[in-house]
């Protein structure tokens, strides 16, 4: 068993607070200076990330709308209890690997590291790789299940591997319809984790008008407001890369340089508060790495060539590697579920229209409703980019006016 596969056990099992405590000996609950942690900071992060997505569809003042949600979040103690736990996790990850490594060897247990030049790695990567293979030949083999049996099956804890294989089969079903389920798609979804997500972020991105819809839809019916571990950047990344004028690196025939005042327009970007915001800083990468970065999350990237004495350039090649093997075939397969998705949402909508119009209403009624959202609510699980929000903002109560069940 490798030492990461028995870090991902003790993050599971342990006790979530006296665990991390003793991983994190040399510094306890403190920072460097003493000040005891605080959470706090994740959750600004997040309100201001919320208020990013809000201010599209609210009008008002900026300041009044991250007051409202930070009163939700602050007097809510889930939150606080989630941010004083990513507080921990974040100060245990380098020790955690070298502490599980010391507690194996003080109980008996060999802890071997792996060389690529012995034959035992050779040997433990070639099982490693028909381990994945034979799992992915199951998962293809596996009994046709609907979604929602899929959907019942993953959010259980006590499901039998036949099950939990069939529920993998279609997820993968579900996400690219008409696509043959083989053990190589199996296994290349697994290996191309960003495949599937970058042909949805790409369809986003070509059709900004229908995004813009699903943003509004999705706020309409309140599942914009999540809890802070549930929610996702994808929208205001989106967005940023069109503030960004992304799509000036996809036409063919260009060419880019690491020189090049496009590219390092994006790499200054990269730099600013706003980037960091939403997880996208170009830290230690190169102007020309950090675009390759951001390309990565519509799934296509530009290819390099260097000629003899000159600066390497790169180009987008639709036909020469910028987009991923099988393109076509699986990009119509994307689409074709997101244009889906969109279909039923306006067509619900407009059945809500319609069931809200009777004779007397008719003259008095607005058409297209927009409720507004007063508070927090959370939704488990699954905007105008770049504003700014003050930290100053009213202390917690302490209390909570939400109830949980």
């Amino acid at each position: 068993m490798s030492v990461n596969s028995v870090c991902q056990m003790v993050r599971r099992v342990r006790h979530p607070v006296r665990g991390i405590k003793i991983l994190c000996a040399e510094r306890g609950y403190h920072v460097s200076d003493g000040d005891e942690l605080d959470g706090m900071a994740f959750l600004k992060t997040y309100l201001k990330r919320v208020v990013n997505e809000l201010r599209e569809h609210e009008e008002g003042d900026i300041e009044e709308i991250a007051k409202r949600q930070w009163r939700a979040i602050a007097d809510d103690p889930h939150h606080l209890a989630w941010a004083k736990l990513k507080t921990f996790l974040n100060l245990e990850r380098p020790h955690l690997y070298d502490f599980v490594c010391e507690l194996l060897n003080e109980s008996g247990h060999q802890v071997t590291e792996l060389d690529i030049e012995k034959v035992e790695t050779a040997e433990h990567k070639t099982a490693k790789e028909e381990g994945k293979r034979e799992r992915a030949e199951a998962v293809a083999a596996a009994k046709i299940i609907s979604i929602a049996e899929a959907d019942k099956i993953q959010k259980g804890h006590s499901a039998k591997r036949e099950d939990i294989l069939a529920a993998e089969r279609a997820v993968l079903v579900e996400r690219l319809p008409g696509v043959p389920i083989t053990p190589e798609l199996v296994l290349r979804v697994k290996k191309e984790r960003n495949l599937i997500s970058g042909m949805q972020n790409l369809w986003y991105f070509q059709n900004p008008d229908k995004a813009k819809q699903l943003r509004r839809f999705k706020y309409e019916s309140g599942k914009m407001l999540v809890f802070a571990s549930d929610h996702k950047t994808t929208s205001l990344v989106l967005q940023a890369l069109k503030n960004l004028n992304i799509g000036q690196f996809l036409e063919p025939g260009k060419v880019w340089d690491s020189d090049s005042p496009e590219v390092l327009a994006v790499a200054e970007w990269g730099k600013s508060k706003k980037a960091k915001l939403i997880d996208k800083e170009i830290g230690e990468q190169t102007p020309m790495q950090y675009l390759q970065t951001l390309l990565a999350v519509i799934g296509v990237k530009l290819i390099g060539k260097r000629k003899m004495g000159q600066k390497r350039e790169h180009t987008y090649l639709p036909d020469g590697g910028s987009l991923p093997a099988d393109f076509n075939e699986l990009y119509a397969a994307v689409s074709s579920k997101m244009l889906e998705k969109y279909e039923e949402k306006v067509q619900k909508r407009d059945e809500k229209k319609r069931s809200s119009i009777t004779p007397e209403t008719l003259d008095s009624t607005s058409l297209d409703p927009i409720p507004p959202l007063a508070s927090m609510s959370y939704i488990n699980n699954v905007g105008r980019g770049g504003m700014e929000i003050k930290d100053n903002l009213p202390p917690s109560t302490g209390t909570s006016e939400h109830h949980h069940k």
